[in-house]
């Protein structure tokens, strides 16, 4: 408990520092350097979710621009300087935060740990960019949908199960199925929920033939 605790600290140390550090400077070259780390600490979040845990660096930094043009466009693109920048601060120890998030004192470029630790505490409300799913393949994707379904975004997490399902995505149709199942109301969408299950089933999904075995004996009844 007390290791925890002291982790959660740190944590909370990290927290502030982003909050203060992305705050409006009035000086411009400032504004802009916290632009671009306002624009890495977002893609951080999507990579991580595009990845499952783990960040690839040209991910990163083509989710950096997209997330800079986004919010800056009068600014142009985000230049190797300002993202080099913005990866030092990211990257950058926090005294004794630093030690507690990486006892090792390893850093390699494919996993930051301070920037998983800034995910964990402030990913929840986090809504990915309709950019995402231009990069993404069908696994990242069922990434993203699994991640807003886990925070109860319903309505983007059936949009991309959706697009998964219709091109023929196994695991895509069995979720779907899911959060129609569980998540809609009405004979329509029990209907769909049905639907799907039975063809991931027959593509061969285990938990999707056992829902349609258990919906088939009348194991539940949604009226």
């Amino acid at each position: 408990l007390i290791e925890l605790a002291s982790k959660m600290a740190a944590i909370d140390v990290i927290s502030q520092r982003v909050v203060e550090t992305l705050s409006t400077e009035p000086n411009l070259s400032r504004a802009v350097e916290c632009a671009a780390n306002a624009a890495l600490f977002l893609a951080a979040l999507d990579a991580t979710i595009l990845g499952g845990g783990s960040i690839d660096i040209d991910t990163l930094r083509h989710l950096s621009n997209r997330w800079f043009e986004d919010r800056n466009p009068t600014r142009g693109r985000l230049s190797d300087e300002l993202f080099n920048f913005a990866m030092n601060w990211a990257t950058s120890p926090v005294g004794s935060a630093w030690a507690l998030l990486n006892p090792a004192g390893a850093r390699n470029e494919n996993r930051w740990v301070l920037l998983d630790a800034i995910f964990a505490r402030m990913s929840f409300d986090h809504k990915t960019a309709p950019w995402l799913q231009e990069i993404a393949n069908d696994h990242q994707l069922l990434n993203v949908a699994l991640f807003h379904y886990d925070r109860r975004h319903i309505d983007e997490a059936e949009e991309i199960l959706r697009t998964l399902a219709e091109r023929g995505d196994i695991s895509g149709m069995a979720v779907l199925a899911e959060l129609l199942w569980t998540d809609r109301t009405g004979l329509d969408a029990y209907a769909e929920a049905f639907e799907w299950s039975l063809e991931a089933a027959d593509a061969g999904n285990a938990w999707s033939m056992v829902r349609v075995g258990h919906l088939l004996e009348g194991g539940e009844d949604h009226d």
